[in-house]
């Protein structure tokens, strides 16, 4: 057996099509109860099929659950095209056929249209074909209520399994608005009073989600739903959900206690959880453009080549260095950074932190979990650089740990607990000296620069 015949039976045997990953698959692994791939799919240099399961079922068990014995991993060559799997029909209103969606497996999915000069031809991709909802004269004539899946298959499953179509856009999250105009939508769903849309349970399938229910807004009761998990066993989408043993009715008794969908509510709730940038205007912008803060947080400011600008959230709270404190204790000096903090407008207590640690030490989670840096690799750096950009007017204090004769701005001066005594008299300016229980001390009287103090600490 060739490695998409492998996928091929993985796919029919688990319900869940093997995805490309490196230069292989992963897929989930029939041997077990697995709820997220885990089992790798790979060709060998001599043309066998490579199966790893992370989980730890063998080989043996493996194939045993597929069906086939292990010897059947070998094949004198790999096949050289995916094998088609599924063709979904896309219709207009009467049935009159657009164009097809081919499936194969591993996942791929290639679009043809008929040939419009010789019958039983095909021509590949969509041209300018008109686009339609799968599975639209089957929906229009079951009525309420309208149903939205995410993909043919989920279509299909609802049909099946609700007895009632589904409809899709063909090309998949996020191109619903790219797919239809809202005068096809108007004209296609201006009847209907009731729709429910069943999102994929991950962040792109609940912005298709709404970006479908916004686009719907004319329909008087839109619920947007998700699968529920079915006994612990993580659920994606419906086609998860039925595998597993999902009921039809907990499906009805959750799309009946969903509350409508309000579009005002949406747009609140974007609008506060937004990581969306300020005005420009109330931006404190460093030349050339790249940080700013404001009360909603730190940003960057990426500048096109057009002179566009784009603004990205990194932290959802602001932080400056307000003081640099070199502390020397007659050995050794070391640097510490004061920094002050603040969320939604709510100071934040001040921090110390060591100069050497300020790049490498998550130093922010000291202010609590609400304090964020935004995910991503270089998010942490460019929030660091932020800090050190925007701190503007930093206190530069001295704080000696030590008493006794320093040299400092090139002469010599007696350090105590109230500052540094020198042939001026006292100076404070600048100087922090740390003060200490000292107890009863006989000090210097004399110094080799030429000038005596006489001083008592106690």
């Amino acid at each position: 057996m060739t490695t998409y015949d492998i996928l091929g039976l993985l796919n029919t045997r688990t319900g869940s099509t093997p995805k490309r990953c490196g230069n292989g698959w992963i897929a989930r692994c029939p041997a077990h109860n697995d709820t997220r791939p885990s089992l790798s799919i790979s060709t060998g240099e001599d043309g066998r099929t490579l199966l790893h399961c992370h989980a730890g079922c063998p080989v043996e068990s493996i194939c045993a659950a597929l069906g086939i014995r292990a010897n059947d991993l070998f094949a004198s060559a790999v096949a050289e095209s995916p094998a088609l799997v599924k063709i979904y029909r896309y219709v207009d209103e009467a049935g009159g056929l657009l164009f097809e969606k081919l499936r194969y497996v591993p996942k791929d999915f290639r679009i043809r249209r008929p040939h419009p000069k010789h019958p039983g031809r095909w021509i590949w991709g969509l041209g300018s074909v008109r686009r339609t909802p799968y599975l639209l004269p089957e929906a229009l004539a079951a009525g309420d209520p309208l149903i939205v899946a995410e993909g043919e298959k989920d279509c299909e499953t609802c049909r099946d399994f609700l007895h009632h179509p589904a409809v899709c856009n063909p090309f998949g999250a996020g191109k619903w608005t790219t797919d239809f105009s809202d005068a096809d939508l108007h004209r296609w769903f201006g009847r209907f009073s009731r729709a429910v849309i069943i999102a994929d349970k991950d962040r792109p399938g609940r912005k298709h989600a709404t970006e479908v229910a916004v686009s719907l807004s004319f329909i008087p009761d839109i619920r947007i739903i998700e699968c529920p998990d079915v006994e612990g066993k993580e659920v994606k989408d419906l086609s998860d959900y039925v595998r597993l043993g999902g009921s039809a009715e907990e499906l009805q008794e959750l799309i009946e206690a969903t509350p409508p969908f309000d579009p005002e509510a949406t747009e609140k709730e974007k609008e506060e959880a937004r990581v969306a940038a300020p005005e420009e205007t109330e931006l404190e912008v460093e030349e050339p453009v790249s940080y700013a803060m404001t009360e909603a947080g730190t940003f960057r400011i990426r500048v096109g080549s057009h002179g566009e600008r784009t603004i990205l959230k990194i932290a959802n709270f602001s932080a400056r260095i307000t003081r640099e404190e070199v502390r020397d204790d007659g050995q050794n000096s070391r640097m510490v950074y004061v920094i002050e903090g603040a969320r939604r407008g709510r100071a934040l207590p001040p921090l110390r932190v060591a100069a050497d640690k300020f790049l490498s030490h998550p130093w922010h989670a000291d202010w609590g979990a609400e304090i964020c840096i935004a995910a991503g690799q270089c998010m942490r750096d460019h929030f660091r650089a932020a800090v050190q950009v925007l701190s503007h007017d930093v206190e530069r204090l001295c704080v000696y740990e030590h008493l006794g004769w320093r040299r400092i701005g090139g002469r010599w001066a007696w350090l105590c607990s109230s500052g540094a005594i020198h042939q001026d008299g006292l100076d404070t300016s600048g100087l922090a000296a740390h003060r200490r229980t000292l107890g009863l001390a006989v000090l210097q009287r004399g110094h080799p620069s030429g000038w005596s103090g006489h001083v008592c600490v106690g």
